[in-house]
């Protein structure tokens, strides 16, 4: 059974995570709460570009802003709408065509891949009990989430002082 691909998709509080997925005209595997994967036509990076743009500013925008604030160097995470409260890491270098990226406020747990889903992966457990294999240590996912906490801190708008 062929599934349908979306030309465009919205991220949104439900949206889990973006796996990049080259089949056909599929770009990215999204795994949305509570619902089978959705593919779609745009990267994963386009993706997140329209959404922080729906969000008030440009991918390559959020990443100056967070590099400049947080002083975090590689593997930012990114603030993708303020308003809403979104925010993603990447598990692989930022610019990486594979990398996948996640939304923190639904990951409630992450453990190592058993041997047979190979070496150095990591299982990410949500909300809603899906479960999905990344290519990061457990390691990894450990440092981006407390990246992605501080940047939450960082940019909380509840934290201005004016």
């Amino acid at each position: 059974m062929e599934q349908d691909v979306v030309e465009n998709y919205i991220v949104n509080k439900d949206t889990l995570a973006l796996v990049p997925y080259f089949k056909g005209e599929a770009k990215t595997l999204i795994y949305e709460k509570g619902k089978k994967p959705i593919l779609a036509k745009k990267t994963p990076l386009k993706i997140l570009d329209d959404a922080c743009i729906a969000g008030g500013a440009s991918l390559e925008g959020r990443n100056k802003a967070v590099r400049e604030r947080t002083n975090i160097q590689k593997k930012r995470p990114v603030p993708v709408n303020l308003d809403h409260m979104i925010y993603a890491f990447p598990v692989m270098s930022y610019l990486a065509t594979d990398n996948e990226w996640v939304f923190i406020h639904h990951l409630i747990g992450f453990e190592h891949a058993t041997p047979s889903k190979g070496k150095g992966k990591t299982v990410l457990t949500f909300s809603d009990q899906q479960k999905l294999t990344v290519r990061a240590s457990k390691y990894s996912i450990k440092q981006q989430m407390q990246r992605t906490h501080s940047c939450i801190v960082e940019f909380n708008p509840k934290n201005d002082a004016s």
